[in-house]
C-alpha cells in the first residue's frame, strides 16, 4: 500500500501506554502518563500539522461495535470504532485498527490473529469479520511481577528455561499460583539465575494463556501481529507447540489501518 509523501491528514494510535502519530508517513512515538489527546495536540503543533484532519485509533471515547463485526466501518468523527463482546465480556480498542490494516492487505484471510501488546488479543477472523475474541493481560502481569522482584527484561530468552516453563504451564495451568510462589522463593533463597527466572516467568504466563486460548490456535492459520521481544516470545511459544505462525509488523498494520480508514471516509477503496 503506497503512502503519499505529503498528506492532508494525520493518524494516531493509542495503546493505553504509547501514542504513535503518523504525519506524512513519518511516525512519532510518545509514552503517555496523562491524556493522549494533549500529547497528540503537542505533536501536531510541533510538526505544524494542527490544521489537518486527524484519525484516532484506540481512543477511550470511541464507539464500540458488537461482534461479529467487520472492522471496515467508516470512522465516526475521526474515531476508529473498537469492538465489544458480551459473552465472555471483553473489549478491544486500538487492536481493531491493526486488524483493519492487516485485512486491507490480506482480505481473504481466514484464521486467527494474535495481537501482542500490554494485553494480548486472540481474534478469530472469517469473511472479513471478527467473529469472536479473547484478551489476556499476560505482558501486564509480567511487568507487575518483574517490578516487584526486580527481574531483568526478557528481551533475550533463555530458551531451555522458557520452553520447560511453557510446557509445564500448558499441561498444568491450575498450578500457576504455586509456580509463581516457587519463583519468588527461589529468588529469595538465591537458588536461581535471575535471567533464567525471567525467562521461566515469561514461559509460565504465556503457557497459561496458550492453554486458555487453545480453541483459537488449534488447527488455525495464525499470524502474530506485533513488534519487539514479546512478539518473538509468542512466536517461540507457538513453535514449541509444533505450530507454524507468521508475523506481521504491528506498527505497520496500525498505519495501514489508518490509511484504509481515511480512504473509507473519502469514499475510496484499495
Amino acid at each position: 500500500m503506497s503512502v503519499e509523501t505529503k498528506t492532508e491528514w494525520a493518524g494516531a494510535e493509542f495503546d493505553g501506554v504509547r501514542l504513535r502519530v503518523w504525519i506524512d508517513g513519518q511516525m512519532s512515538v510518545r509514552t503517555v502518563s496523562g491524556k493522549a489527546e494533549l500529547v497528540l495536540q503537542s505533536i501536531l503543533a510541533d510538526r505544524q500539522a494542527e490544521a489537518r484532519a486527524v484519525l484516532r485509533s484506540g481512543w477511550p471515547d470511541a464507539p464500540l461495535n458488537s461482534v461479529p463485526s467487520a472492522v471496515a466501518s467508516t470512522p465516526f468523527d475521526g474515531l476508529l470504532p473498537g469492538l465489544s463482546q458480551n459473552s465472555p465480556a471483553d473489549l478491544m480498542r486500538y487492536q481493531t485498527g491493526r486488524i483493519r490494516g492487516f485485512l486491507a492487505g490480506f482480505p481473504e484471510f481466514d484464521g486467527v490473529l494474535c495481537l501482542v501488546g500490554q494485553s494480548t488479543v486472540w481474534a478469530h477472523i472469517s469473511a472479513g469479520e471478527v467473529v469472536s475474541f479473547r484478551s489476556f493481560l499476560t505482558a501486564e502481569l509480567f511487568s507487575i511481577i518483574q517490578s516487584f522482584d526486580a527481574l531483568p527484561v526478557t528481551d533475550t530468552l533463555n530458551s531451555d528455561a522458557f520452553t520447560a516453563a511453557l510446557n509445564h504451564a500448558i499441561s498444568r495451568p491450575g498450578a500457576i499460583a504455586a509456580d509463581l510462589a516457587g519463583i519468588r522463593a527461589q529468588l529469595a533463597l538465591g537458588q536461581a539465575d535471575r535471567d533464567a527466572v525471567a525467562s521461566r516467568l515469561a514461559g509460565l504466563l504465556i503457557g497459561i494463556e496458550l492453554a486458555a486460548a487453545k480453541p483459537y490456535w488449534l488447527g488455525q492459520d495464525i499470524v502474530v501481529v506485533g513488534n519487539g521481544p514479546w512478539a518473538g516470545h509468542y512466536l517461540a511459544a507457538l513453535t514449541a507447540q509444533g505450530l507454524t505462525a507468521k508475523q506481521a509488523d504491528g506498527e505497520a498494520m496500525a498505519h495501514a489501518g489508518l490509511i484504509a480508514a481515511w480512504q473509507a471516509m473519502q469514499g475510496k477503496t484499495g
